[in-house]
């Protein structure tokens, strides 16, 4: 069976018991990052004294090599092995790999399940407060935004009646996407900057000039909400 798990976003103490028995007893781990995976393979142990099976596989399995790696990873289902999938941190498939392997899965009718756990996307927006009716998760923003994606997010916010916004952002951008944001939305951004990690910030932004307190490391999840005119 394939098990879609999630993992912590930051601080391994958030992990559930359910995904530490799975990881625990899986003949194949698909991990996004293998180096992430031998901290949570030690977390395993050590927080819930959980023997791994010894004869475990490790398969590195990022986006780049998705494709190529389908067939083995069908395999190893198709000999009923115990496959599970892990993102660096948080819940696969959301902007992580694991679609098309879950499509396939679907289509020869194979078994799966997913383990819930914590999500980046869904802690920033209750970090906000903002009240909302709709949660819009945007993936990650464009490497270079354009006007016709701000008037997209402007006809979103149009047609619903009360909506948050929620992107990640990496360290290196982070700056210059608020900076754009800000110039041509009228917007309220939560800025959750190490969710979970020691260093963990929650900044509220509603102009540039406040900028300057970002410190551009890390992992961010941005959650905005229009002001009203």
């Amino acid at each position: 069976m394939l098990y879609i798990t999630a993992t912590p976003i930051g601080n391994l103490k958030d992990m559930s018991l359910s995904t530490a028995e799975v990881i625990a007893n899986a003949d194949i781990i698909l991990a996004e990052d293998t180096r992430s995976y031998l901290k949570l393979k030690h977390a395993v142990s050590n927080l819930f004294g959980l023997t791994i099976n010894h004869l475990q596989k490790v398969v590195a399995y990022y986006k780049d090599v998705e494709f190529a790696k389908l067939d083995l990873v069908l395999k190893y289902l198709l000999e009923n092995k115990n496959v599970v999938l892990l993102s660096d941190a948080g819940l696969p498939l959301i902007n992580d790999p694991g679609h098309l392997l879950l499509q396939k899965v679907k289509e020869l009718n194979l078994p799966y399940t997913v383990i819930p756990g914590p999500s980046a996307f869904a802690t920033a927006v209750v970090f906000s407060g903002f009240s909302y009716k709709e949660i819009v998760f945007l993936g990650y923003f464009p490497k270079k935004i354009k006007d016709a994606y701000y008037q997209k997010l402007k006809q979103v916010n149009s047609s619903c009646d009360s909506a948050v916004f929620v992107a990640y952002e990496s360290p290196k951008r982070v700056v210059r996407t608020l900076n754009q944001l800000l110039d041509n939305l009228n917007i309220l951004v939560c800025v959750c900057q190490e969710m979970t990690k020691l260093h963990q910030q929650i900044l509220f932004i509603e102009n540039s000039d406040q900028l300057d307190k970002i410190t551009p490391k890390g992992e961010f999840t941005l959650v905005f909400k229009f002001l009203r005119d």
